[in-house]
């Protein structure tokens, strides 16, 4: 595995109609690499479909030693980490 760092831009909103392909694209992204950035800049709404895709992104990618990071964060989005109580799984 190389040592380099990949960025993926995630989408506005991660729901049901979006997750297998933000998951897909952050996989392959990510197998890679060693540090996978989500930019969370454009990212306005995640449903609990969308929080499950990104739990199992960071799981999976984990066990390839690959660390993901979140970064651009909006208010709003870690509002609903804490509500759903996965902030601390995700950050």
């Amino acid at each position: 595995m190389s040592s380099q760092v990949a960025r993926v831009t995630l989408p506005t909103a991660i729901d049901m109609s979006e997750c297998d392909l933000v998951q897909q694209q952050a996989l392959s992204v990510g197998q890679s690499v060693n540090q996978l950035i989500l930019d969370c800049a454009n990212l306005e709404f995640v449903d609990s479909t969308g929080v499950k895709s990104l739990l199992s992104i960071k799981e999976r990618l984990a066990a390839r030693g690959c660390q993901v990071q979140f970064e651009n964060l909006q208010e709003s989005i870690n509002e609903i980490f804490d509500l759903l109580g996965v902030r601390e799984l995700l950050l």
